[in-house]
């Protein structure tokens, strides 16, 4: 399994000598605004807008970011589920200084049964999740995922967390390090199968 990270350019212009133009950039999270400075961004950088909308147990969590990035899959979507959360990630890039105008952006996912079935449960705060229950899959989720390890939540808490469920092909190969509101510190298990 491949996995892209964001690596944010900001740290990076701090010390880099030839600059690659400029990015708004800010970061909120469990909010879909956010207050934008420009900055100066490292010579291969383009600038994103990463919107994020994670619902956990019934709660709606939107997140945002706004910046400098590389090495990041652009206008892309990424689409987990499972039977008590799920994430979406909404990429979008462009070049040109402080380009990066657009706000938090999160088109409705419509997906309808696919007739894959995964195995499906959700916990939050332990590193096991035994469920004999399976979902449905929608849309374009063509990958049943198994997701053990440990993230810090919108409110800044470390937690453990188990994941099995429905997600796509797509987010199997850029992996969850792209998350900019429920952001992983590490993971013992991905897969996707």
């Amino acid at each position: 399994m491949m996995y892209f990270t964001v690596s944010l350019c900001v740290l990076y212009a701090l010390i880099a000598t030839a600059h690659g133009g400029s990015c708004l950039h800010c970061h909120q999270m469990n909010n879909e605004t956010c207050k934008e400075e420009s900055i100066d961004c490292q010579e291969d950088c383009k600038c994103v807008v990463i919107s994020e909308l994670q619902e956990i147990h019934g709660v709606i969590y939107h997140s945002l970011y706004k910046g400098c990035a590389r090495n990041l899959p652009c206008n892309a979507m990424l689409h987990t589920s499972s039977e008590s959360a799920y994430l979406r990630v909404n990429i979008k890039c462009c070049s040109g200084n402080d380009c990066n105008t657009n706000n938090y952006e999160m088109p409705p996912y419509r997906g309808e049964p696919n007739g894959k079935m995964c195995p499906s449960c959700f916990n939050e705060g332990l590193m096991e999740c035994i469920s004999d229950k399976e979902m449905m899959c929608k849309g374009n989720e063509d990958k049943c995922v198994e997701y053990i390890g440990r993230v810090r939540m919108i409110d800044g808490v470390e937690k453990e967390m188990t994941i099995k469920g429905c997600t796509t092909s797509f987010t199997c190969e850029v992996g969850y390090g792209v998350m900019v509101g429920v952001q992983e510190i590490f993971n013992l298990v991905s897969t996707c199968k």
